[in-house]
């Protein structure tokens, strides 16, 4: 089965990853995988970066890994 591998850099990463309903893998506790049929139905995420606010859907935060 293919996953795909969601990333981030700020310290909220695993309250963004329960978020989303995303599981650690096992090789780093701090990457985190969900099915790519998933990828679709995940929820938006919102940021606000230099005072504008940016709408990141699944496919936007979400890397395909094969």
């Amino acid at each position: 089965m293919q996953a795909q591998v969601v990333v981030c850099q700020t310290c909220d990463v695993h309250a963004i990853a329960q978020s989303v309903g995303a599981k650690p893998t096992s090789v780093n506790p701090n990457e985190f995988t969900v099915p790519c049929s998933e990828v679709p139905n995940l929820p938006s995420i919102f940021v606000t970066l230099g005072g504008k606010d940016f709408e990141l859907e699944g496919k936007d935060y979400v890397i395909n890994v094969q």
